[in-house]
């Protein structure tokens, strides 16, 4: 995979190891053509009565899910066209609104580098290790200090890897403020990369469950860090359900290194405690597909193809697609918190939110965006 330019397979799904992979390394990927008949011994795939072999040009295009015969002439987007930079200079104005680009790949973060964002982030640490091509060690280095606390070296390694793909991107998108969220092993996307998931501890599925293991990326990332660059590192960990939790992780980040903490709401019960709290003073990020998708109880997979959702609408056995039109309690909350301190708080918008609810977040006061850098323009 990392030395294709783009992956097709014919089995699996939006959540499967190839389509993961892929959207870290920023590569296009169209995952489960089930039409395609693949020949392992004769190292060839046959579709509708014929049949490619090996060395075939073919184009894909990732956005569409579609496979061309043959090499697609393609073109680079007219980003620079003098009239198009007014005018969307003329809507950043309009708008008032910030977006801040959470790049993938390196190809994203070289994107990045180049752009006039507001910032950088919410970016998770495992996409910058898998772009940097050491997710094995990463992942493996992890499970042992799961499953074996005591071996020291295994904190070492972990600095390590993440200081290397930190500095990085640190290096690459100039100088505005870099927010950065750790791994959390409970994820879908942890089951799938660490081989013995299985065998890890149930503990270490809480949001602080290993402690030392994020002291150890932590670490990494402020040995990843200049003098000048702390300041604009901001950290997060994701899964916490009240400020209780999220004050000993600050504890352990004050403790460990001069980085800055922030808060990130993933769920329905630090949604409600924020919206009447407030937290004033700390930069706050909101993943409105993640609280919703938990809030319901429903699978990673159903997120990744909202059109489910909308069929099962359409047989009258639910009221709304709550990713477009959430349940009351949800939106309320979503609301108070825009109209006290929506132009400080951030929404994620990196795995694609339907544009009903974006343009209800705006209208709620939300101002601050975070968008993969291919997908900004069409944000």
């Amino acid at each position: 995979m990392l030395s294709a330019n783009g992956i097709v397979t014919a089995r699996g799904g939006a959540l499967s190891h190839a389509a993961v992979v892929s959207r870290a390394l920023d590569k296009p990927c169209i995952v489960g053509c089930e039409a395609i008949s693949v020949d392992l011994d004769h190292r060839s795939f046959a579709i509708g009565g014929r049949t490619f072999p090996e060395g075939t040009m073919v184009s894909i295009d990732g956005a569409e899910g579609k496979v061309y015969e043959g090499s697609v002439p393609i073109r680079a987007a007219a980003s620079q066209d003098a009239a198009l930079q007014r005018f969307l200079t003329m809507a950043d104005g309009l708008s008032e609104a910030e977006i801040w680009l959470a790049p993938r790949g390196d190809a994203e973060v070289g994107q990045a580098g180049a752009s006039t964002s507001d910032g950088t982030g919410l970016l998770s640490l495992t996409d910058l290790v898998m772009a940097r091509g050491s997710i094995e060690d990463f992942t493996r280095a992890i499970s042992l200090a799961a499953q074996q606390p005591e071996r020291e070296a295994v904190f070492g390694t972990v600095r390590s890897i993440v200081r290397d793909a930190c500095r990085h991107l640190i290096e690459t998108v100039g100088s505005g403020p870099i927010h950065l969220r750790l791994p959390q092993l409970r994820s879908e996307r942890a089951r799938d990369l660490i081989a013995d998931w299985e065998d890890i501890p149930a503990s270490q599925f809480l949001p602080l469950g290993n402690r030392p293991l994020n002291r150890a990326m932590l670490q990494g990332i402020a040995e990843a860090c200049d003098a000048g660059n702390a300041e604009r590192v901001v950290v997060f960990v994701g899964g916490l359900t009240g400020l209780m939790e999220f004050e000993a992780f600050r504890g352990d980040v004050t403790a460990a290194t001069s980085l800055r903490t922030g808060l990130l709401v993933q769920n329905a019960i630090l949604l409600a405690r924020l919206a009447e709290s407030g937290a004033e003073g700390l930069p706050i990020w909101l993943d409105p597909n993640e609280i919703i998708r938990t809030a319901y109880g429903y699978p990673m997979h159903v997120m990744q193809m909202p059109s489910v959702l909308d069929d099962y609408c359409r047989q009258g056995l639910l009221r709304a697609n709550p990713f477009r039109n959430p349940a009351e309690s949800l939106g309320s909350a979503l609301e108070a918190i825009g109209a006290h301190r929506g132009s400080a708080v951030g929404i994620l918008g990196s795995g694609g939110i339907d544009d009903e609810l974006l343009a209800r977040l705006y209208r709620a006061g939300y101002r601050r965006f975070s968008s993969s850098p291919g997908a900004a323009g069409r944000t």
